[in-house]
């Protein structure tokens, strides 16, 4: 398996500051003053080589996964399947992307996918809850909103 390019990677190639890189792939080059000419060989370089941003990475530096977990009994139910498409649609439109999982409306599954999605540092979720996990539901509801739409 190949090793995924990194911002070190392409600075190396090019001979330039780690720094640099990230401002111009973070869209911060007028302001940080950096020449046309040299975010024109580092954005043609990237498309050359064809560097994807390390989403994981991305998401550490700004708190932010732009991921919404939806938690319904059954993804598969074609009532659920249907509000899932719209609620998919709409978060596409707004940058993010959407996580299902079944819950099987059994409380323990909710609570550890509700584990593994913090773990993730998902934005937002939206919630068809079993009985048994309202405390769980409060303590969501208490952290800071990191997504809106």
């Amino acid at each position: 398996m190949k090793k995924r390019l990194s911002i070190a990677d392409i600075a190396e190639a090019l001979n330039i500051s780690k720094t640099s890189v990230s401002f111009i792939l973070n869209g911060q080059a007028e302001e940080k003053r950096i020449s046309k000419k040299l975010v024109d060989k580092v954005v043609q370089y990237v498309e050359e080589v064809g560097y994807k941003p390390n989403l994981l990475a991305k998401s550490l530096r700004t708190g932010k996964s732009n991921t919404i977990a939806l938690m319904v009994e059954d993804i598969s139910n074609p009532f659920f399947a249907s509000i899932a498409r719209l609620i998919e649609d709409r978060a596409y439109q707004n940058g993010y992307r959407i996580t299902y999982c079944s819950t099987d409306n059994d409380t323990a599954k909710t609570k550890d996918m509700i584990g593994i999605f913090q773990d993730r540092h998902v934005d937002g979720y939206i919630i068809a809850p079993p009985e048994g996990i309202e405390d769980d539901i409060l303590s969501l509801q208490k952290q800071p909103a990191r997504c809106a739409f």
